[in-house]
């Protein structure tokens, strides 16, 4: 390539193109189209910090599981025995865990589910903004 292709915008990117090159060119792919968003950082700042709190709600449900599947094993391997409570009262205790967890697996699920997407906040980045 001359000096004035490289000063131009257009570039001769055909394979023919790169025959100076000592390694042999089969194929050349260009995947250059972008979008661009120019934001000013006091508002990437703001909807960021509006919008981290939903994100991490994707990841509530991994306690609330965990703790589940303890009991569950637990419940299901353990002989209860009397050890400062009765041998139903600590069964009972387990059941009731148990519960609590399986309304809290749920729960998190589904703010799981309603949580924001990345494909959200870049979209809150766009929204009011002019295209050029």
């Amino acid at each position: 390539m001359n000096n004035e292709q490289n000063s131009s915008e257009n570039y001769d990117i055909r394979p023919e193109s790169f025959k100076n090159y000592s390694a042999y060119v089969r194929n050349v792919y260009i995947n250059l189209s972008k979008d661009i968003i120019i934001i000013d950082e006091d508002k990437v700042r703001n909807i960021l910090s509006e919008h981290l709190k939903q994100l991490e709600r994707k990841h509530l449900w991994y306690t609330p599981l965990g703790i589940l599947i303890t009991i569950s094993l637990t419940f299901v391997t353990a002989s209860f025995k009397r050890a400062l409570l009765s041998a139903d009262t600590w069964q009972a205790i387990f059941i009731i865990a148990c519960l609590i967890s399986v309304i809290w697996l749920i729960w998190a699920l589904i703010k799981a589910k309603k949580s924001v997407t990345m494909e959200d906040i870049i979209n809150e980045f766009k929204k009011g903004s002019q295209k050029i």
